[in-house]
């Protein structure tokens, strides 16, 4: 009997045994599998989050590089126009110091030659009336310097007291009544000893070459109406015998004058850029206009049978040291 029971009591336990280790076999597999669904949950997680963040690095450096491509853009650009600048200044620097230089050089060659025309001349005077060519061709830029000097060397050898015997003044011998019309031209109370004035007779000289340079187109006939009126200067275009011989010749040794100027100190604005010099007449002060009482009613000539419309002096002598139009002239 008590067999019979150990025995039941043995097969009881190992059948409860048999029962505990299915279901710790359960409780493993279901631990198992959470867990591998945990693991599986949290990977899936963890490659979200490496997605996302190689997501953001390769949006954040794309950016960055366009970033840093973009300032190193303006950073050329920058560059290059400061560069331009510096450049730009250091070529206008220059070119105003060689312009500087070049004006400075002309300056010195004319106040050369003014003491070479006249010894009498000073250095302070030569140098002033050298300074007031460069000015006043400044103020009219048709005019060449070196073809007032040439004039001036011609007229007066540089003396600013010299009178011809036709009564022309100056250091480039303007005619008293040419001289009142130039005045009033521009904005001047005339007077006869302003003819005297080298600072005035330079402009006046200046001016006047500068309206005959607009109805001409050819220098020589602006130093024959300079010196011997329209009349001369018609007859030499003609190539006419009737031109006064001193005008012939004083064309002549202007132009000879000139071109050794022109050779010795390398400045011919008129000769050389004709284009440029002759397509003024509408600017201001390129007409003469005299008032009531400067020439008697009737009297009014045209400069070279341009339509300008100025007055000249009367018995058609315009020019500055006209002697030639006193000649004999028909």
């Amino acid at each position: 009997m008590l067999k019979r029971d150990t025995s039941q009591s043995s097969g009881e336990l190992a059948l409860m045994g048999h029962r505990l280790r299915d279901r710790l076999s359960v409780v493993r597999a279901a631990v198992a599998a959470e867990t591998h669904s945990r693991q599986r949950t949290e990977n899936s997680r963890w490659r979200g989050v490496t997605v996302v963040t190689f997501a953001v690095l390769a949006v954040t450096t794309s950016a960055l590089s366009t970033y840093t491509v973009h300032r190193l853009s303006l950073l050329e650009r920058t560059v290059y126009r400061d560069s331009t600048s510096v450049e730009d200044r250091v070529e206008r620097v220059e070119s105003l110091v060689d312009g500087e230089s070049r004006r400075r050089a002309l300056l010195v060659g004319i106040r050369d030659e003014i003491l070479a025309a006249n010894r009498r001349v000073s250095l302070t005077d030569a140098y002033a009336y050298a300074s007031l060519v460069l000015d006043v061709c400044d103020k009219y830029p048709s005019v060449d310097p070196l073809l007032l000097v040439s004039v001036g060397i011609v007229e007066s050898g540089y003396d600013p007291k010299a009178v011809s015997h036709a009564d022309a003044r100056g250091l480039y011998q303007v005619w008293p009544s040419t001289g009142r019309l130039l005045a009033r031209s521009l904005n001047w109370e005339y007077s006869d000893d302003m003819l005297f004035d080298a600072a005035k007779n330079t402009e006046m000289a200046a001016l006047y070459l500068d309206m005959l340079l607009s109805v001409y187109n050819d220098v020589k006939m602006v130093l024959a109406e300079y010196n011997g009126g329209p009349l001369n200067a018609g007859y030499l275009r003609a190539e006419s015998p009737r031109v006064a011989a001193e005008t012939r010749m004083y064309v002549d040794k202007v132009l000879l004058v000139h071109r050794r100027l022109t050779d010795q100190l390398g400045t011919n604005r008129v000769l050389r850029e004709p284009h440029m010099t002759y397509l003024e007449l509408g600017r201001a002060g390129k007409r003469l206009a005299p008032g009531p009482t400067d020439s008697p009613a009737g009297e009014r000539q045209v400069i070279g049978g341009a339509p300008l419309g100025r007055l000249m002096p009367p018995r058609s002598t315009p020019g500055a040291s006209s002697t030639a139009a006193k000649s004999g002239l028909p």
